[in-house]
């Protein structure tokens, strides 16, 4: 059973209840995974009647060996015994924040993030704020338009080729919920601890799929509004062991609102660095082998798959991948993680 602690808008603890929640951990930003997955619990009769479970309030469930997890309350709500509730992953929240106009933004990912963020709380303080920011990269200016934050922020992400994930944290003094969003271009670290299947192995791989679009030769294009300002680089961006491995696979890419050549070369090159080739999904369980801890969005892992039949003949495979997203399964006590890897 998890510990289950609501929060009121002030971000301060306003009850707490025990339940079993499965509940999962993505990547925003990342154009594999959907970052705003949702979970449905069944809620005791003794709490449901309690005045402190709302739609939009945050909860946060910790556990020994995970990160700790938050989540919002929204519908759909069950009514009727046994009462269910719906938790959305807690980047959720910026979707119930949209600009009242338009508004031009300008700096690197990590500055245009934190423009978006102080945006989110002005209204009223969402609980999110800065964290450990380390996407960086050249400066840019974009527009914001009157869609939901959320959408906006994980469209810049996915063309800067950066990744978001919030952080829960309780203060020390007042027990105040922080959602901290720390970012990478990419996130994660390299853990060297080697998950591989078998009768001994501490993984069981359900599920491995090759896919994605392969691209590498991309001539980069700005919106229409810069296109006769230099709106179209010199040359196309290539890479050659991708073109000799795969065959050219030409195409131009419009990336909108990029006003200068320099932005445009980097978003052509990151295109391209995806887009090269195509990727190794496996789904997996991690069975509680001392490996919890390790188990973070983002971080990379030798992999070593006996049973996968890949193209050219290649029966097993072993390399390099990262998790994209980690559920919990609590009756289980196994982690389900998806992870991704280049060929």
């Amino acid at each position: 059973m998890s510990r289950i602690v609501v929060f009121d808008l002030n971000g301060l603890s306003a009850g707490e209840f025990t339940a079993i929640c499965p509940r999962a951990w993505a990547l925003m930003g990342n154009r594999s995974v959907d970052d705003a997955g949702s979970t449905t619990i069944t809620v005791p009769a003794t709490v449901a009647v309690k005045d402190w479970l709302q739609p939009g309030r945050a909860v946060m469930i910790t556990h020994a060996s995970l990160p700790p997890w938050a989540g919002v309350i929204d519908t759909p709500w069950k009514c009727v015994q046994p009462v269910q509730m719906t938790l959305y992953n807690a980047t959720y929240l910026l979707s119930l924040r949209a600009p009242d106009a338009a508004a031009k933004i300008t700096g690197n990912v990590d500055d245009l993030l934190r423009q978006i963020i102080s945006l989110a709380n002005q209204n009223e303080d969402l609980m999110i704020r800065p964290g450990v920011m380390n996407a960086g990269g050249t400066s840019r200016e974009e527009m914001l338009d009157t869609r939901d934050l959320h959408t906006q922020a994980k469209a810049l992400l996915e063309k800067a080729g950066a990744e978001l994930l919030l952080r829960p944290e309780r203060g020390v003094a007042d027990n105040r919920l922080t959602l901290y969003t720390d970012t990478g271009a990419p996130l994660g670290q390299d853990t060297g601890c080697l998950l591989f299947d078998g009768a001994k192995g501490n993984i069981v791989v359900s599920d491995a799929t090759l896919d994605g679009q392969i691209w590498n030769r991309v001539w980069g294009t700005g919106s229409q509004s810069t296109q006769a300002n230099r709106g179209r680089l010199e040359s196309p961006v290539m890479d050659a062991a991708s073109i000799a491995a795969y065959r050219t696979r030409a195409k131009s890419q419009q990336f909108q609102d990029v006003n200068s050549v320099s932005a445009l070369e980097t978003n052509t090159q990151t295109y391209v660095t995806y887009y090269r080739a195509p990727r190794l999904k496996l789904r997996m369980a991690v069975k509680d082998t001392g490996t919890f801890p390790l188990l973070r969005p983002g971080n990379s892992f030798p992999v070593h798959a006996a049973n996968v039949i890949l193209p050219g003949g290649r029966k097993g495979w072993q390399g390099a991948a990262r998790i994209l997203a980690m559920a919990y399964d609590e009756t289980r006590n196994v982690v389900n993680i998806e992870v991704e890897a280049t060929l």
